[in-house]
């Protein structure tokens, strides 16, 4: 491999407008920690230019808290803005005295309050990482890797102007470092791009290795466009200006995640509150983390009536009162089976309010000579639980059929121009 002279950096510096810088000269900051498979990470936001910042603390101790804060006081000094409030929760009482030093003044919550602005801020950063991690085809991840995709998410956040920001065209990036994010350059690799990272030994002519194995971790930030990688070699980061992507093998997963669990990283991202919790699992003061039905306050119950799914599925022909039987009883039967038509002429049974054969009183003045066909036919005996049914008694007759009879005055003009056209048609 031939080594190549690096390209030029060309300029292409950004000056903060006069109007952005004397409207904003006094900076607000809201900072706060959140915890990422509980690692530690200092958050920041100023109120109008809402530029965010994220370091990676190694504990949470005042010393690192109070260096956190100096960096960020640093970067808007550097763009001549000043920083003289920071809004934080109770955590940072103790770091009172040494923002003052500064010229910071500390304004703490009351408890069980927060700051709206930088935890809003801190569940997008969250929400962007999350959505980074389920593109990645690895298992688990080892913390340089998780560290990275956390400082990605701000990066990617303070390129584009935001909603309510101070300018419509400069994004919080540009005014805060003067750089502007070039396409071909800060955007030629996604993050978790297997590649393998171009090396220039020293000495050049030895046998050492041009190349070596890495996973994409996104732009560095600087003018020249160069990436930061995580060696496969030695699982630390590296910077190469130069790479050559390739389709990722298995091979490059499981040593990734051979990383990722020498690290004690679990293998979804996991997000805890200060006191250690998983956030969402947590307790919430004045609700019950159990549903409990029981009324013990003595007052009417309320709850809807609970709803019976088996109604009108009735398992047996008996459940029928007999005041009013159901006309589709005899097809609770099979559906399969043809219909059965019911023989009036026998009975198993004989309804209650229907007189039996033995109730029915005799004529005893008739002949017995007599013959049977100059006896008076006996009255049929209508059964009065079944429902008769009602009949229209409104005469129907069949509809005329329609004849036209050309006749009116529509007809007629439309007959009269028509005939006049006839005579006027050359012959």
């Amino acid at each position: 491999m031939t080594r190549r002279t690096p390209d030029p950096v060309v300029s292409d510096y950004v000056a903060v407008p006069p109007e952005i810088l004397s409207a904003n000269k006094h900076v607000t900051l809201s900072s706060n920690l959140f915890f990422v498979n509980k690692v530690p990470f200092f958050a920041t936001i100023s109120d109008h230019i809402k530029f965010t910042t994220v370091q990676h603390v190694s504990s949470r101790k005042i010393v690192e808290l109070i260096k956190c804060s100096k960096n960020a006081k640093a970067t808007y000094s550097a763009r001549g803005f000043n920083v003289t409030t920071m809004l934080a929760d109770n955590e940072f009482v103790p770091m009172r005295h040494d923002l003052a030093a500064e010229g910071i003044m500390l304004n703490t919550t009351a408890a069980s309050e927060h700051v709206p602005k930088i935890e809003r801020q801190i569940r997008v950063i969250k929400e962007r990482v999350r959505a980074t991690r389920h593109t990645l085809p690895f298992k688990v991840i080892p913390l340089p890797m998780l560290i990275e995709s956390i400082y990605s998410s701000p990066l990617w956040i303070n390129a584009f102007p935001p909603k309510g920001g101070v300018s419509q065209t400069l994004s919080p990036r540009n005014i805060m470092t003067g750089v502007q994010f070039d396409y071909k350059k800060h955007c030629q690799l996604p993050f978790g791009t297997y590649v393998q990272g171009h090396q220039e030994p020293s000495p050049s002519n030895s046998q050492v290795s041009r190349t070596v194995g890495a996973i994409c971790l996104g732009p560095k930030g600087n003018r020249q466009g160069s990436f930061k990688f995580l060696s496969l070699r030695t699982g630390k980061l590296i910077s190469c200006r130069k790479w050559t992507p390739l389709p990722m093998p298995q091979e490059v997963i499981d040593r990734v995640n051979q990383l990722g669990k020498a690290d004690n990283q679990p293998e979804l991202l996991t997000f805890y509150d200060r006191k250690g919790r998983i956030i969402g699992d947590t307790e919430m003061p004045g609700v019950s983390s159990s549903l409990d039905n029981n009324n013990n306050d003595d007052l009417p119950d309320v709850d809807a009536p609970e709803i019976n799914k088996t109604f009108g599925a009735l398992d047996d022909i008996d459940d029928i009162p007999e005041r009013l039987p159901d006309p589709d009883s005899d097809h609770l039967q099979d559906r399969s089976e043809p219909p059965h038509t019911p023989d009036t002429s026998l009975h198993d049974e004989a309804p209650a309010d229907v007189p039996t054969p033995d109730e029915v009183p005799q004529p005893t003045d008739v002949d017995d000579n007599v013959p049977q066909s100059m006896l008076p036919e006996p009255e049929p005996i209508s059964d009065q639980g079944a429902p008769t049914l009602r009949r229209s008694a409104r005469s129907r007759s069949r509809p005329e059929r329609l004849v036209p009879s050309f006749q009116g005055q529509s007809y007629q003009s439309t007959t009269a121009t028509n005939i006049q056209q006839f005579s006027e048609r050359p012959r």
